[in-house]
């Protein structure tokens, strides 16, 4: 994982799973989660929490929206 910071929030995150899983970030407020290609990853968002899948060897990109 590297994440950018900027004021004590979190910026930027890019994931590289090593295996199939259900990532949750918590969070205020959303992230914009996008494999490197672009697509954007289907997410679940109660306020709270962002969850979502990562499959291995796929990395994504987490920013702030």
């Amino acid at each position: 994982v590297d994440m950018d910071w900027k004021e004590g929030s979190l910026t930027k995150a890019v994931l590289r799973p090593g295996s199939n899983i259900c990532c949750t970030i918590r969070t205020k407020k959303k992230m914009h989660i996008e494999k490197l290609n672009g697509k954007p990853v289907e997410y679940r968002f109660d306020g709270k929490e962002q969850t979502f899948d990562l499959r291995a060897g796929e990395p994504v990109i987490c920013t702030g929206e």
